[in-house]
C-alpha cells in the first residue's frame, strides 16, 4: 500500500511548490492535496489514514493526531520560528516559512523514514 500524505495549505502556491518537491524526493507515496481546513478535516474524520499530514492549520493537526495518533504532523507556518509550536496542537516537525526544499525533506523523511533531520 502506498504511503498517504495529506498535504493542507490555504496558499495554492505554496501547496503546488510542497507538492511538487515531495513527488520528487519520495517515490511512491500518495498526496491528497485540500486548500482549507474544513475538506481536510473531513477526510480525516471519513477515517481516510494518512501517514503524513503537513499543514498551516492547527484543527488540522488536531483532527489528524485525534483520529490516528501515529499519523505525523508536520506545520507549516509564516509566523512562527522553526522548531516554535503552534497555538493549541503539537506537531512532530514545525517548519517556518519561507523553508528551504532540503527543510522540508529532512522533515518528510523523519515523519516517515524516522530519520532525524
Amino acid at each position: 500500500m502506498k504511503t498517504r500524505v495529506l498535504l493542507v495549505n490555504d496558499n495554492w502556491h505554496s501547496c503546488q511548490s510542497t507538492e511538487i518537491n515531495i513527488r520528487h524526493k519520495f517515490k511512491g507515496i500518495s498526496i491528497i492535496t485540500c486548500d482549507n481546513a474544513r475538506d481536510a478535516i473531513a477526510l480525516i474524520r471519513a477515517d481516510l489514514p494518512f501517514e503524513l499530514v503537513i499543514t498551516n492549520f492547527n484543527s488540522v493537526i488536531i483532527a489528524a493526531q485525534a483520529k490516528h495518533s501515529e499519523t505525523k504532523t508536520i506545520a507549516v507556518s509564516g509566523t512562527l520560528i522553526k522548531g516554535e509550536k503552534m497555538k493549541g496542537c503539537t506537531p512532530d516537525i514545525t517548519l517556518a516559512v519561507p523553508f528551504t526544499n532540503e527543510e522540508l525533506t529532512e522533515a518528510v523523511g523523519y515523519c516517515l523514514d524516522g530519520k532525524l533531520p
